[in-house]
């Protein structure tokens, strides 16, 4: 039965167009207990690549005895392998690739051809420390049975920039019920992934694309739309005023000339770029209706045919007035909203700027007016980027 195979395959699109293109070598290792001394010395000897025996698939043909194979976007290696011969025992499974695009999506390299839930190879590279293009370092992740841990290969990032790609040797070992990853011959520690924190929301101000930028190790803003605020597959860093934090910002929203305001708890707002909050001005003093406070404000949104900024507090009403000014045209006023909700996010629509879009923490977004926060659309779900990109080291292993 031919069970484990060196797989490309998009986990994550259960599609077959993974960016992650390696050549692997057509070297599999797999030791039993009795052979398990002999992996510390295998890591010493030069690479003999020798074919997998097994069925193989790929665009650029099968491979060839003592010759590494090539895999295309649909490339895997079956081996004459049952996986219950050796999974419930002590194991170690090797092999030598080379990683040609460390910052892709999640591709397998040593996978069982059946559910999914044993899978070991490059990960997501948007759930890591970077998240944009060649930021942070590329991850490889281990997935058994319905628990998965992620690991930062910082050792693939250089041969990324340097488009060197030399052969990695990645080792999975099982002893005493617990799994490790070695590349290399290093042992590598799983990191813990935890969720990004919604800062705030906002339209751009040509179309309904929206923005959203995110607190995390490194502070992202991701494009995408009221719905899936990530449909666009893209982020990009942003940085703020000398002393502030994204912890800091009470509020973000686009004008109609595409400038960026940002509103800070301590009183000051700045205005700026969607990646630069204070390029055009730096934080300056603003003023709140009587018996407010910046704590009070659960968001913020400029509506673009007058550039009128309106403000949502937590006490249920809401002003309208200038960005340094909240409350010039209107002091307070009610406002309703779905009950048992938390606002992360507000923002005025562009193509109709009577409509105002509310973001709640339990993953569901309204549609509705100033007033009435789900007048035109009940609350339903919209979906959020991948978890990333903050993290706590060390991780358990997988047992």
């Amino acid at each position: 039965m031919n069970i484990i195979r060196f797989n490309l395959r998009d986990k994550k699109k259960n599609a077959t167009t993974s960016r992650m293109k390696p050549s692997l070598s057509g070297a599999l290792f797999l030791f039993t207990p009795k052979l398990q001394k002999l992996f510390a010395l295998l890591l010493l000897l030069p690479l003999i690549a020798v074919s997998v025996q097994g069925d193989g698939r790929s665009e650029y043909g099968l491979p060839k005895q003592n010759q590494a194979f090539y895999l295309g976007w649909q490339g895997y290696i079956d081996t004459q392998l049952d996986f219950s011969q050796f999974f419930n025992a002590d194991h170690t499974i090797m092999a030598w690739f080379m990683p040609q695009y460390p910052y892709a999506y999640e591709g397998p390299i040593f996978a069982e051809n059946g559910n999914g839930t044993y899978a070991i190879g490059q990960g997501n590279y948007r759930a890591g420390n970077g998240g944009y293009k060649d930021e942070g370092d590329p991850v490889f992740q281990m997935q058994i049975g319905d628990k998965k841990v992620l690991y930062l290969v910082p050792d693939f990032k250089e041969s990324a920039l340097l488009k060197v790609h030399p052969w990695v040797h990645v080792a999975v070992v099982r002893q005493n019920n617990k799994f490790k990853l070695y590349v290399d011959g290093s042992l590598r520690t799983p990191i813990k992934i935890i969720d990004r924190t919604v800062i705030e929301m906002g339209f751009l101000h040509t179309t309904d694309k929206v923005k959203t930028w995110f607190n995390a190790a490194k502070p992202t803003v991701w494009s995408g739309k009221a719905d899936d605020l990530d449909q666009l597959l893209s982020s990009s860093s942003y940085t703020l005023p000398p002393g502030k934090t994204p912890a800091d910002i009470v509020g973000i929203s686009f004008d109609s000339s595409g400038r960026v305001y940002a509103w800070y708890d301590d009183g000051t707002f700045s205005k700026g770029r969607e990646d630069d909050l204070d390029y055009y001005l730096a934080p300056s003093p603003y003023a709140l209706p009587p018996g407010k406070t910046p704590a009070d404000i659960v968001g913020v949104g400029i509506r673009r045919s007058t550039d009128r900024v309106y403000t949502w507090y937590d006490d249920g009403t809401y002003s309208g007035g200038t960005p340094n000014d909240l409350g010039q045209y209107l002091a307070s006023s009610p406002y309703t909203m779905p009950s048992g909700k938390t606002i992360v996010g507000v923002d005025i629509a562009r193509s109709n700027d009577d409509h105002v879009y509310a973001w709640y923490d339990d993953g569901t977004f309204s549609e509705g007016t100033r007033w009435d926060l789900d007048y035109y659309q009940n609350p339903s779900a919209y979906t959020s980027p991948p978890k990333g990109n903050d993290m706590v080291a060390p991780d358990s292993e997988i047992d």
